[in-house]
């Protein structure tokens, strides 16, 4: 079996704003894309600098929806 394909979902991450972007990855866009693809979003409990894991995400990911 191929691996799967990553989508990266970014967006407002602020002020009870990850809640809304987790249903929006894993309610809307996960059932669009199916099982060829592993959606995900910023891991806030990730050390480190949450930017340089977006910038990460942003550039090893198949797929960013902004």
């Amino acid at each position: 079996m191929p691996a799967k394909k990553t989508c990266f979902v970014i967006g407002p991450m602020g002020n009870g704003q990850l809640e809304r972007l987790e249903w929006l990855a894993k309610k809307v866009v996960q059932p669009n894309l199916g099982d060829d693809y592993l959606v995900f979003t910023p891991d806030v409990s990730e050390i480190g600098n949450i930017m340089n894991h977006v910038i990460r995400s942003c550039d090893r990911a198949d797929l960013v929806i902004a």
